[in-house]
């Protein structure tokens, strides 16, 4: 409970601040130099899914030595530090490339070299993280989810924290190339931070190279290499989707794809609350109660769909009321853009869904060991997607929803059909654990998003306190019993 509770405080704080960011950026900068941001970030992070994936696939290897004792942790917390060390530096080559082939792009004219400083801003940031993470890896391990929520809601709020901070003079380009390079300094003073109070709470992580070995490196690169791809192509398919948006529909396709990529993600980061750990805590399960995985899948999946359906259909049915009341003066500098955005955003939340329902049991099979078992299938999901959009867009041209229709549909084909019969392999009884898990989640949201109809189109301030107030309100009505019930079992564990 602990875990979840921490999350859920990051993560609201962190989502308001996310709000509240690109609402104040857009009104100084523009919506087109906010979407070129959030484009280029977006790029800039097909290299810094390395943090994310140094971060995630290291959990499972070092809890298992963490719980082996320190003789077989040592070895391997210095070997993962050389192996991100290693991972880093070839980040750096990316971002090199990213760097040279940022004219490939369709951006506002003159903004090339500020996109560059982006790449560079972003890449700072990335490096730093990418070398350290095995000491973020580690918060989770030793189940310490308050400090590891802390120094990650530092690190969500470190975007606000600089554009506070800048100043008001200047053009919009050079606001925003101001607000890149500070945020990029917080963001690594930050960084910096949890790498020096992890390794003085913890002796067991401070640094000693002599106890690297290849034997230790061998013991990771099983599970961590198959991770890896998983967690490669999991954070690549909406980043691809956005550069070839830019690519082949233009920026003035790119300015509403990335406004509804950043809402429709809300619904993703609130089901983090709850899938957050999960790996670290299975790990510990797996060891200490192996009878009780089952009890805990289920657990993990009706919880995660607990937070993911309520927030999609608040996301889906209401999303010009929503983009209306957060970015209403950014989007009015554009005819049409709000219509188009809430089209795109009724699609990307439908992914969104899908993908944090999915997180919550492929994150308990990453712990239990078993990632080969689905990552072939994830990796070529990744791939299929992209081959489809662009033969899609030399058949039926420029449309607008084509990109955001495939990713829906690869999505859902992949995470909630093929990757669940191929778990059920793995794991008999699979398939009949999640159709129960889901049944309350899903009967709720259906019975209480008509509350939310009124939104269909776009509505003030007011009307959305007063329905989504009311959704809200029913539907935790109708699922604070049952998320108590739920709890019962492994409270005292989770």
């Amino acid at each position: 409970m602990i875990r979840i509770v921490s999350n859920y405080a990051r993560l609201g704080i962190g989502f308001l601040a996310g709000l509240l960011l690109i609402r104040l950026l857009g009104g100084r900068i523009g919506p087109d130099l906010v979407a070129l941001w959030l484009l280029v970030g977006s790029q800039v992070g097909i290299a810094g899914i390395f943090l994310t994936l140094t971060e995630g696939s290291l959990v499972r290897e070092l809890g298992r030595a963490w719980h082996e004792g320190p003789e077989a942790f040592r070895p391997i917390f210095a070997t993962s530090l050389l192996l991100a060390s290693g991972l880093a530096a070839f980040a750096g080559l990316i971002f090199a490339l990213l760097w040279y082939g940022i004219d490939l792009l369709d951006l506002p004219e003159g903004t090339t070299p500020l996109a560059r400083k982006i790449v560079l801003a972003e890449a700072l940031v990335s490096i730093v993280g990418i070398v350290g993470s095995p000491f973020q890896a580690l918060f989770g391990v030793r189940e310490r989810f308050v400090l590891q929520n802390l120094v990650l809601l530092a690190r969500r709020t470190a975007s606000l924290v600089a554009v506070l901070c800048i100043s008001s003079f200047g053009s919009a380009e050079e606001q925003l190339a101001e607000f890149v390079l500070l945020n990029a300094w917080i963001t690594v003073a930050v960084l910096a931070f949890a790498v020096l109070a992890q390794a003085k709470q913890e002796p067991l992580a401070r640094p000693d190279f002599s106890v690297a070995s290849r034997q230790a490196l061998l013991e990771i690169l099983p599970t961590f290499g198959w991770n890896s791809l998983i967690v490669l192509f999991l954070n690549l398919n909406v980043r691809v989707v956005s550069l070839l948006v830019n690519l082949l529909l233009g920026m003035a396709a790119t300015v509403p794809y990335q406004f509804a990529i950043r809402l429709s993600a809300y619904a993703r980061m609130l089901a983090e609350g709850t899938g957050s750990g999960v790996d670290a805590v299975t790990v510990r399960i797996q060891k200490e109660r192996p009878d009780r995985i089952s009890a805990w899948l289920s657990r993990v999946t009706e919880i995660q769909a607990m937070a993911t359906f309520p927030v999609g259909a608040l996301i889906f049915i209401g999303a010009p009321t929503l983009l209306e009341v957060w970015l209403g003066p950014v989007l009015e500098r554009s005819s049409g853009l709000l219509e188009s955005t809430s089209l795109v955003t009724r699609l990307v939340v439908i992914q969104m869904m899908i993908r944090a329902l999915a997180d919550g049991w492929l994150r308990v099979f990453y712990g239990l060991g078993l990632v080969e078992r689905y990552a072939r299938l994830v990796t070529l999901s990744g791939v299929v997607q992209p081959i489809i959009i662009v033969a899609a867009a030399g058949i039926w041209g420029q449309v607008l929803v084509m990109p955001a229709v495939v990713l829906v549909a690869v999505t859902a084909l992949f995470q909630m059909f093929f990757i669940p019969l191929r778990l059920e392999r793995a794991h008999p009884g699979f398939l009949s654990e999640i159709r129960t898990s889901l049944r309350w989640p899903l009967g709720a949201t259906l019975v209480a998003a008509p509350v939310l109809l009124p939104l269909w189109n776009p509505k003030d301030a007011c009307e959305l306190i007063l329905w989504g107030g009311g959704y809200l309100v029913l539907i935790f009505g109708l699922l604070f019993r049952r998320f108590n019930k739920i709890r019962g079992p492994l409270s005292a564990g989770d």
